[in-house]
């Protein structure tokens, strides 16, 4: 399924940019009690700068990582993992999508048996994206990124790990980086 949703943000963003667009998700601080397992991070702007100040290491990625910072106007992530299904309403995710009219859905994800949702959304505008927002939800885990700034594909893959930005592995359709997966990595991922 990762590697089904990397192709499509690949396909969907490869030359898109973002600019700001930030949701308000402090509806959701009130899980932080249901849980010991959050991650609860809002960088604005001027946080963001100072965070890249901090990056650690020297080398070409952590350069990378610097040089796209003054791009980016707002973070903010989300993510909960509880113990016992249902415990976040589904009025907390109705909130998130009423901001989130007129906001294009470029991925959706959806594994039935798991009762688990990935979309991922972008703001349409008259020459750019108004935002990217990445909504997961399951029985015993929610997860909302918001990026907010200009920002391409390839970028976003550069940031992905840092910041409190989950990993992503941004790749052509088609590609694999030169690398040839075994049969059975293949065969597992499916």
């Amino acid at each position: 399924m990762k590697t089904g949703i990397v192709l499509c943000i690949a396909a969907a963003a490869a030359s898109l940019s973002l600019t700001a667009q930030t949701l308000d998700l402090t509806h959701l601080d009130r899980l932080s009690s249901k849980t010991d397992q959050v991650v609860n991070i809002s960088l604005d702007e001027s946080l963001i700068r100072l965070a890249g100040a901090f990056l650690k290491g020297g080398g070409k990625e952590v350069e990378e990582v610097r040089n796209i910072l003054p791009g980016i106007r707002g973070i903010t992530v989300r993510s909960y993992e509880f113990d016992a299904d249902n415990i976040y309403s589904k009025a907390d995710v109705d909130k998130i999508e009423q901001q989130l009219k007129g906001w294009s859905t470029v991925v959706e994800v959806r594994e039935g048996k798991k009762q688990e949702t990935t979309r991922i959304m972008i703001k349409p505008g008259n020459r750019e994206v108004g935002g990217l927002v990445v909504l997961s939800a399951a029985p015993r885990s929610l997860t909302v990124v918001n990026i907010a700034g200009t920002l391409s594909a390839e970028q976003l893959e550069k940031l992905s790990g840092h910041l409190g930005i989950p990993e992503i592995d941004v790749k052509k359709p088609g590609s694999d980086g030169g690398k040839k997966k075994p049969a059975q990595e293949e065969e597992e991922e499916e």
